[in-house]
């Protein structure tokens, strides 16, 4: 998605916890669900009983209302890392996701329920180490409003019909192993545990140091 940097893990948030438009977009509506057309067409949002909820590709006056979601990104990071960094970088990860918008290999598509946005998901190609590319969700955020409705499994399905339409095998995204939710979440959309990543504290100086193991 971009490039690799060291970093906190990225928490998927709100749920338990694109490109920019091109002309044409608008709303295709079937069998009680509704899809996006343009960049991002055929992207499965929600069932007629639920609130409408359209899945589209992110737009520039979409700004404010995405960064506000930022801080639910900061849901289920180890205790022991710093919170204001862990709020810094995560405004930072949506804002450079913002940022490359449009560009290749980058997408940002968001939910909108009555009106407002109720959730966003960022989408991009990252190279695994054994040289496949697979399709990897940077960030993914749901409004408390929207928690519940289903704005989550929609967004996961947009990502998933972006990498489905280049071609891409596999979807690949990363969460605190405190985040049991979204966890949680994840493994019944059939998504597996595929690394998993060990921390320990280590004394500094003659000193204990804080914090566990994660």
């Amino acid at each position: 998605m971009r490039r690799l940097r060291p970093r906190v893990p990225r928490q998927r948030a709100g749920l338990f916890q694109g490109g920019r438009p091109g002309d044409g977009d608008g709303v295709l509506e079937a069998a009680g669900c509704f899809f996006t057309r343009g960049s991002g067409a055929g992207l499965p949002v929600m069932g007629s009983e639920q609130a409408r909820v359209v899945i589209r590709p992110y737009r520039d006056e979409d700004r404010e209302a995405v960064v506000a979601l930022a801080p639910r990104l900061t849901e289920g990071v180890a205790a022991w890392r710093d919170a204001g960094a862990v709020a810094d970088a995560v405004r930072g990860w949506v804002t450079g996701s913002l940022e490359n918008a449009g560009g290749d290999g980058h997408g940002v598509l968001v939910a909108v329920r009555e009106g407002l946005i109720g959730g966003f998901v960022t989408v991009a190609t990252r190279r695994h180490f054994t040289g496949q590319v697979d399709a990897y969700i940077g960030e993914l955020a749901v409004s408390t409003e929207a928690e519940g409705t289903g704005v989550g499994r929609a967004l996961v399905g947009a990502a998933e019909s972006w990498a489905r339409e280049r071609g891409l095998a596999r979807v690949t995204l990363e969460t605190g192993a405190a985040n049991v939710r979204a966890r949680g979440f994840y493994r019944a959309l059939g998504y597996a545990e595929e690394e998993v990543r060990l921390s320990k504290p280590v004394p500094v100086d003659g000193q204990a140091a804080s914090g566990g193991a994660g």
